[in-house]
């Protein structure tokens, strides 16, 4: 499109690869290999890519004006929903802070009491919407969680390209973000595996985390593919740029194009990236796996809520066998003692 607002013709250059398996440009021993190789050699004027500004590649290309900018996504697999899952809902309304305060409350006397009164009617409006909703799947809200689960071992991150902006960012920067997972992944350290769907096949098969981007070629496969839920809360954003080699005749006419086409641009890549729209094949998932806005009570739901009446009426029967044990010992021992007074 920015070829052709500019009336230029473009004579491709062919490169062979394995579909997932491109290398987009990677700096080995002082020369680069892959897709920026071309351009480094003066083999090509650019490249039908959008790259991501690092300083490295500002050091050997010139980077066009901004034509986008994309965000990182966790691709993760769904969190599987168990009766043990749904039962312990009910015990979200509070934090666990607020659970030990009433349990140390119940310990006194008359405050205990007017407070857990006020606590237990607080507690049951919230209950039931609490059981009514269908169990959190994401096993993270955003990249600190991930971070953590990282650090943790629980999970482990996989890709299928090292040479990523978002690797690169990862061994070099200082930023809050890449200096935190860092951290984590010098004792969990990132697995990389020969092509996307090999990457995709550990994330299904779970504690795998894929660090890809929104419109990456990896995003497209991970939709062909139930069970999967995307998380980008606290990543950070790059903008895209076309490359072009050092004192290029083509950097101020591609970027006068992009800033004429920006609107379409963006329009284009919202529709196809950000909306939601599968370009690839679309699985066929259960109808289970797709999000439900709301939905009645289910069989585990009923289960949770009446395990909790269950041990709610336990306690209250030991209490009360208790207190009529603890009465019928005073009375016999009040009745032995006016005995031996007379």
């Amino acid at each position: 499109m920015l070829a052709d607002s500019l009336k230029l013709d473009v004579e491709p250059v062919n490169f062979d690869n394995a579909v997932g398996s491109l290398d987009w440009g990677t700096l080995q021993n002082g020369s680069w290999i892959g897709v920026l190789s071309y351009l480094a050699d003066n083999k090509s004027d650019t490249a039908c890519l959008f790259y991501q500004r690092t300083d490295l590649r500002e050091q050997y290309f010139e980077l066009s004006y901004p034509i986008t900018n994309v965000q990182p996504v966790y691709v993760v697999r769904k969190q599987k929903t168990t009766i043990g899952s749904v039962l312990w809902n009910a015990f979200k309304p509070y934090s666990y802070s607020t659970w030990l305060g009433i349990v140390g409350n119940g310990m006194l006397f008359l405050f205990a009491l007017l407070q857990s009164a006020f606590f237990t009617y607080l507690y049951e409006g919230l209950l039931l919407s609490a059981l009514i909703q269908q169990t959190d799947q994401n096993p993270f809200k955003d990249a600190d969680e991930m971070i953590d689960l990282i650090a943790q071992k629980k999970y482990h991150l996989v890709t299928n390209y090292r040479g990523n902006w978002y690797f690169d960012e990862l061994d070099h920067s200082n930023s809050s973000h890449f200096a935190k997972l860092r951290a984590a992944t010098s004792s969990n350290p990132v697995e990389v595996t020969k092509s996307v769907s090999d990457a995709l096949d550990l994330v299904e098969k779970g504690n795998y985390i894929y660090p890809i981007q929104e419109d990456s070629l990896a995003m497209q496969r991970s939709k062909e593919r139930c069970n999967f839920v995307y998380v980008s809360k606290g990543l950070p954003q790059r903008s895209a740029h076309l490359v072009f080699p050092n004192n290029s005749m083509f950097l101020e006419k591609f970027n006068n194009a992009i800033i004429t086409q920006s609107q379409f641009i963006q329009r284009t890549f919202s529709k196809y990236f950000l909306q939601g729209f599968k370009i690839a094949d679309i699985p066929k998932c259960p109808a289970t796996e797709f999000e439900e806005g709301s939905k009645p009570l289910g069989v585990q739901s009923v289960i949770g809520i009446f395990a909790l009446g269950a041990l709610g009426m336990s306690s209250a029967l030991v209490a009360f066998v208790a207190e009529v044990s603890r009465n019928c010992m005073c009375a016999i021992a009040h009745n032995m003692l006016t005995t031996d007074k007379s």
